[in-house]
């Protein structure tokens, strides 16, 4: 019986925190990141160019699991401001994922780290269709 005791409460402690919710990895993700950001194909629209990207990836501390993007674009050799986008940690996929919409768009932005290497994508929404794919690096 002392023998069951010692493998069943190891086990028991491995179940409870697996189970328990994982704080969001923020600090993978935040910082400024250089890259590109690349039109697919698969965009519908013809005004879709490449573009050379910056991303700022700022603190929400209020919110455990969320992140803001400031996004940028280089025009004419300066950064031109893109707009800002609030990601949530997804621990099932391992990706931060926001959503933006206006009139004109309906969009899923989403991001996974890979060290000092971050890779994204935007998807069109409803249908999921992936119309850029970006690819940074820390700075």
């Amino acid at each position: 019986m002392r023998a069951r005791a010692h493998v069943v409460a190891p086990l028991m402690w491995l179940l409870v925190t697996a189970a328990a919710p994982a704080n969001a990895p923020k600090k993978e993700i935040l910082g400024t990141w250089r890259g590109t950001s690349i039109c697919t194909k698969a965009a519908a629209s013809g005004g879709c160019h490449d573009e050379t990207v910056l991303y700022e990836f700022t603190d929400l501390p209020k919110m455990s699991d969320t992140v803001r993007l400031k996004a940028s674009k280089l025009v004419n050799g300066r950064f031109e401001s893109m707009g800002e986008i609030d990601f949530r940690y997804e621990p099932a996929s391992k990706r931060w994922a926001g959503e933006f919409k206006n009139e004109r768009v309906h969009i899923l932005w989403s991001f996974v780290v890979h060290g000092r290497k971050i890779t994204g994508k935007c998807e069109g929404l409803p249908g999921n269709q992936i119309t850029r794919n970006a690819e940074a690096t820390r700075q």
